[in-house]
């Protein structure tokens, strides 16, 4: 059975309604209206079961009536729309606020989508755990989350199924965020200790550029843009916001979700398949790892993004230093712990220099692996050692 309730209260001042005899004939000023012993007839055709009955609001003069259709058939739904769509344009005459008690229209098509938006959503929550657990590894579901993400993660969650706890919209961020503050204060200092354009690197500097992991992993392969498909899940989105939240839904609304779902279904399946072919370099998981770490907390960014600058000078340091000097002892396959054992070798770092790099690398190792036991003040201590000899290497080149 299909059940649609009104509550009506007479708004106008012009319409005298004040008894079910009188708000009947109004309904029947609809030429294609009839009520007749218990049922409703639209267009001399199709009749659905109707009840009224009215009282008055508590304290007051004011009339309500309470209003009831039904058919027994879900074959007859689109009639039994076609027959509110006349009696609500009846209503307004009346009332600015007709209030829908009970929406058995939305119910049945809320009823009907729910399984195919509940499919595509945890297709794209097994794209988004693989991909994670293959680039990233089994613990990122502690904290490993863009700024986007972050907040509508219940903190206490301990269950595996961790991505379950994360919000429909936010899904979508884990592949096209661009808001990872590590990039863009990368950029930001590399901009601003520059003296002239000579010693900017236009490539150097493209590689600074947030970009999402989509646009990163997937989009050479998969014909459709990231602008799209992010508009698409917003789409879909909203209209599982009516479903969650017994808002109206009509029929339009699930052929838009069987329309969404069609569309994202494949290139969410097709994202999956190729997980397995992605190849992630060591560089570009490490940069993985510390976008996300750098994301979890302010402090946490602070030392990410001093440690990326930390990075850069070293490089540029051996770049200028040794390779004029002593080109062949700069390894092919360089590292920052290569050139950092090349500096203290060369006497750039003292012994006390050098240890304490190594102690600051390790605060770094355990904050991309999200080690609880490190404490606030020894990230601060590890950016204020970064600090000092960030500006005495930049004082060498």
């Amino acid at each position: 059975m299909i059940k649609v309730e009104y509550l009506v209260f007479i708004d106008s001042k012009n319409v005298k309604c004040t008894n079910i005899q009188s708000f009947e004939h109004l309904i029947q000023s609809d030429p294609d209206i009839e009520i007749d012993n218990g049922k409703i007839v639209f267009k001399k055709k199709f009749k659905a079961s109707y009840s009224i009955n009215s009282g008055k609001i508590a304290e007051t003069e004011k009339v309500y009536f309470h209003l009831k259709f039904s058919v027994t058939k879900t074959t007859e739904i689109d009639k039994l729309t076609e027959l509110l769509k006349s009696v609500k344009s009846i209503f307004s005459i009346i009332t600015k606020s007709p209030q829908t008690l009970f929406d058995g229209i939305s119910q049945h098509y809320a009823n009907k989508a729910y399984p195919t938006i509940y499919e595509i959503e945890n297709l794209m929550r097994k794209l988004i755990t693989k991909f994670m657990l293959i680039n990233v590894g089994a613990d990122w579901t502690t904290e490993k989350v863009p700024d986007d993400v972050k907040n509508s993660i219940n903190k206490d969650n301990k269950d595996s199924t961790y991505l379950h706890n994360v919000d429909f919209i936010q899904l979508k961020n884990f592949l096209f965020s661009e808001k990872y503050t590590v990039s863009k204060d990368n950029l930001i200092n590399k901009l601003k200790s520059s003296k002239d354009l000579s010693e900017l690197n236009l490539d150097e500097l493209k590689q600074m550029i947030p970009i999402s992991n989509w646009d990163r992993y997937f989009s050479s392969e998969i014909p459709i843009s990231q602008e799209k498909l992010n508009q698409q899940w917003s789409e879909l989105y909203d209209l599982r916001c009516n479903v969650a939240h017994n808002k109206t839904f009509t029929k339009s609304d699930f052929k838009k979700v069987t329309e969404l779902v069609e569309n994202l279904k494949p290139i969410i399946e097709k994202a999956i398949e190729k997980l397995d072919s992605i190849g992630i370099s060591k560089e570009e998981r490490n940069n993985l790892e510390e976008e996300v770490a750098g994301n979890f907390s302010p402090l946490f960014g602070h030392f990410i993004s001093m440690w990326k600058e930390f990075e850069d000078v070293v490089y540029e340091t051996v770049d200028a230093k040794v390779r004029n000097e002593q080109a062949k002892l700069i390894d092919k396959k360089r590292t920052l712990s290569g050139d950092l054992r090349l500096l203290k070798n060369l006497k750039y770092f003292d012994d006390n220099t050098y240890f304490t790099i190594i102690r600051v690398k390790e605060i770094r190792n355990r904050l991309v692996h999200f080690d609880d036991n490190i404490s606030d003040d020894r990230v601060l201590s590890g950016i204020a050692q970064l600090k000092n000899t960030i500006d005495k290497m930049k004082g060498w080149l």
